[in-house]
């Protein structure tokens, strides 16, 4: 889901949006998503962790509790 889709929909149900938080939010997935798909491509395994692992599992428990943090840490224990 895009930003743009994310407040379309949000505002359809008739709900907030912090736009600053919510697009740094995003902003901050996008960049996982860049580091973590070449990763899982090439069947590196890695873990999220730090700030970034604490908010992913903080949102999937109470989304309303949701802080931003401005670090992201990925662990791997691949041997090259």
């Amino acid at each position: 889901m895009s930003f743009e889709q994310f407040v379309r929909a949000t505002l359809e149900k008739g709900g907030s949006i912090n736009t600053l938080f919510e697009e740094r939010l995003f902003a901050m997935i996008g960049m996982l998503e860049r580091v973590a798909a070449p990763l899982t491509e090439a069947g590196i395994p890695y873990e999220v962790i730090s700030g970034m692992a604490v908010m992913v599992h903080v949102n999937r428990v109470e989304p309303s509790a949701v802080r931003n943090t401005k670090d992201m840490i990925s662990w791997s224990t691949a041997r090259m």
